[in-house]
């Protein structure tokens, strides 16, 4: 994504169409750019509760500084997998 705004209808989008799905997953929809304030940055690196998965829609800069378990990066509508498993 290219910038704050993306990130952020990209997450709404997210979680309306999960609430449209009956016995979705639950799923933890977390955004993070350059002007997100620290500590919501932070969540995205906090553990998870069992069995709820986290989706991190980030910028292309943000992306590439990330670290630890990613198992998944998508990318342009195409699933890869990441470098870091």
């Amino acid at each position: 994504m290219p910038g704050q705004e993306d990130i952020e209808v990209t997450c709404e989008t997210l979680a309306e169409r999960l609430n449209e799905i009956a016995d979705a997953p639950q799923l933890l929809v977390l955004p993070i750019y350059s002007q997100l304030p620290s500590d919501l940055q932070a969540k995205i690196f906090q553990k998870s509760s069992d069995g709820l998965r986290k989706c991190v829609v980030a910028t292309n800069i943000a992306e590439t500084s990330l670290t630890g378990k990613i198992i998944y990066v998508l990318i342009c509508k195409i699933i890869c997998i990441h470098k870091n498993i």
